[in-house]
């Protein structure tokens, strides 16, 4: 049980950039993904699932939007206590500022309340490394992580968009089930891959993204 624990840990905390998660935390694979709308370009429709499928050359794309929030929700299969969120936006440019006081919340669906972890401020440096954010959850509870961006006509140069290469929710390790007490939850990598109502295809990639990252460090 321990060696499959800690072979699931090394697994599922491969990170695609240099970013180190707080300690005595692990990324949390959500069991679906949407978003309020999809940009198409050239054909490929920029699904919500892009932006957790492991690649910084794929991203999410919404549509943009004055003065109605643009959304994006990452929802799980049961409530965890999140450390924090990171996000690397897809945009390099000027473009960035698309995302602009983006917040980000932990959300506790069966009762309504939403928690705000913090509010993104885009820098001006136009590197992945640049655009990556991390937003301290601070052990917030819920089943749902959620973004949003409300930008108001004349105040923003731009229209609200949320365009992410990747989006991680990390949760505390006591969350997780790697003990005794909660052995029988069956909370392992083995229930994420049979579990998960993401797509097969999706989910497998992710799966091959981090594999291939294992055996190349």
């Amino acid at each position: 049980m321990h060696l499959f624990c800690l072979t699931s840990y090394l697994l599922w905390s491969v990170t695609v950039t240099p970013v180190e998660a707080e300690p005595g935390s692990l990324p949390i694979i959500p069991s679906s993904v949407t978003h309020i709308s999809t940009f198409i370009a050239d054909g490929t429709a920029n699904v919500a699932e892009r932006a957790i499928d492991g690649k910084l050359h794929t991203s999410s794309h919404t549509l943009g939007y004055w003065d109605t929030p643009a959304w994006f929700k990452m929802s799980f299969d049961r409530s965890f206590c999140f450390t924090e969120v990171v996000i690397i936006q897809s945009q390099l440019k000027d473009l960035a500022f698309r995302l602009e006081d983006a917040k980000v919340y932990v959300v506790n669906t069966d009762n309504g309340a939403e928690y705000l972890c913090g509010i993104l401020k885009v820098r001006n440096e136009y590197t992945v490394e640049g655009q990556t954010y991390i937003l301290p959850c601070d052990g917030k509870c819920g089943n749902e992580v959620k973004v949003t961006v409300l930008h108001e006509e004349g105040k923003y140069s731009n229209r609200a968009f949320i365009n992410m290469r990747e989006i991680r929710a990390y949760a505390t390790t006591a969350e997780l089930c790697c003990d005794a007490k909660c052995s029988n939850y069956n909370y392992n990598y083995n229930y994420i891959i049979h579990q998960t109502s993401l797509s097969n295809k999706s989910l497998m990639k992710t799966v091959q993204f981090i594999l291939q990252a294992v055996v190349r460090d």
